[in-house]
């Protein structure tokens, strides 16, 4: 699983997760101001992985045209 996504993507997932639970336990007990805080910080973490999955592509097929030019 490691070598297909990444380590730093498996962290990444693994950290977003906690903060989802996180969000989620925390909802009874906090202040909407807070929540909404905390769903959008999550947002942007899996934007982010989002976005580095789509450039990992992009590299990937960049450099196989380069590769197949040369």
């Amino acid at each position: 699983m490691f070598p297909r996504i990444g380590a730093t993507k498996t962290v990444i997932l693994v950290i977003s997760g906690q903060m989802i639970s996180s969000v989620i336990l925390g909802y009874k007990v906090g202040e909407l101001f807070v929540i909404l805080a905390q769903i959008f910080g999550v947002a942007i973490i899996l934007f982010g992985v989002y976005l580095s999955k789509n450039f990992c592509a992009q590299n990937e097929k960049i450099n196989s045209m380069i590769e197949k030019s040369l």
